[in-house]
């Protein structure tokens, strides 16, 4: 699976499985948050649950501004002030 996300990064599609190809993705009004599950015993299965399930809990962007301050060997660093915890 690895080899498959690695594929997927770098080209913008999941590669060939054996000699089977992932569905083609396609967009309808019926699914409103597709994805595709990257997942070679379900090849081609569209999943909406856990995206909707994002969506509703962790909004998109962010509604409020996170600071972060930046210095080389640290990920980040926030503020003294936690009031957003």
């Amino acid at each position: 699976m690895i080899d498959i996300w690695t594929k997927f990064a770098r080209d913008g599609k999941p590669p060939q499985i054996s000699h089977r190809e992932w569905l083609p993705w396609n967009l309808s009004d019926s699914i409103p948050y597709p994805s595709m599950v990257l997942n070679s015993n379900k090849i081609g299965l569209i999943e909406t649950k856990s995206v909707e399930f994002c969506i509703k809990n962790w909004p998109f962007p962010l509604d409020k501004h996170y600071n972060m301050d930046f210095e080389t060997g640290v990920y980040a660093k926030m503020e003294e002030d936690h009031d957003e915890l």
